[in-house]
Order: structure tokens, then sequence, then C-alpha cells
């Protein structure tokens, strides 16, 4: 019943992790939006046979606080992270090195590959076997709020 109510009110066009925050919107709902946020901010893609992940939309990369390529944008927009990967399943590091800064190219090969070509799946990166678990959710909100208490505190 709240679910129906919420999405009625804040997200009616679209799923829960694509919902905003609006203009009036409730505490309730504002806090909601922050834990939704703090989530997205620590998922990223788990890559398998890289047929279902984005290259430049999807969070993949394994690396603190950014899983997205931050190089120029050399491919097509719509290329998938398969068409860096060689048949054998192998990273093409040619290709990737065309592609990404040695930083990158660096994170994305330290990528295992399985032989076994399964689906790409989500995961949480802040736990070593990649399932949330609202501890780690936690550490993740207390380092951020340092983060922003130290950067704002600061006077250099």
């Amino acid at each position: 019943m709240v679910h129906k109510v919420l999405k009625a009110r804040y997200f009616p066009n679209c799923n829960f992790l694509a919902a905003s925050k609006g203009r009036t919107s409730s505490y309730v709902w504002r806090s909601l939006i922050w834990g939704c946020e703090l989530l997205l901010s620590g998922l990223r893609k788990r890559i398998g046979d890289g047929q279902e992940t984005l290259v430049y939309g999807d969070a993949w990369i394994p690396r603190p606080n950014y899983f997205r390529p931050i190089s120029p944008k050399v491919l097509n927009q719509e290329t998938k992270v398969s068409a860096l990967i060689f048949p054998i399943g192998n990273w093409n590091v040619d290709l990737l090195n065309l592609c990404f800064h040695a930083e990158g190219v660096k994170a994305i090969t330290s990528i295992p590959l399985s032989v076994n070509y399964h689906n790409d799946r989500w995961i949480w990166h802040y736990t070593t076997n990649g399932v949330y678990y609202v501890k780690s959710g936690y550490r993740l909100a207390i380092s951020r709020k340092k983060e922003c208490s130290g950067a704002v505190g600061s006077k250099d």
C-alpha cells in the first residue's frame, strides 16, 4: 500500500531507482531518495560476458568512488563491454589502450573474465562478496559525510 501511494505521488512514470526528489517532497520521501542515491553510489556491474553492460552508460570499472570511464568517449555511446573482450575470453588490451587512460586500463584488466560466459550482474562494490549489507551502506554513508564535512571545513 505504501509503495502504491509513493509511486502515484513521486514516481508514476519510472521505477524507484530512477525517481527524483521533486520540489515539494516530504521528509520521508527525501530520506528514501537519499538512501537510493547512496545505494546507487555503491552498485556496479560485475562483468560476465559483457553483453548487458554499456561501456559509457553503466557503472562497471572497479575503483573507489566512481565506476564509470573517465576517458574521452572514443567508442559509440551504445557500445557494450563485450566489444572489449576477445571471443576466447581475454581483454582486448590494444583496444583498451586506444579507448582509456592507463589507470582505466589497469582497473579494467584487473576484472577477471569467466570462461563460463555468465551474464553481467549488479553487485555491491563495498563488500568482498558483492552483497549489500546495511553495515556496509552505513560505513559508506559515514565516509561520505566525513568527506563532505572535511571539504567544507578546510580553509587552505
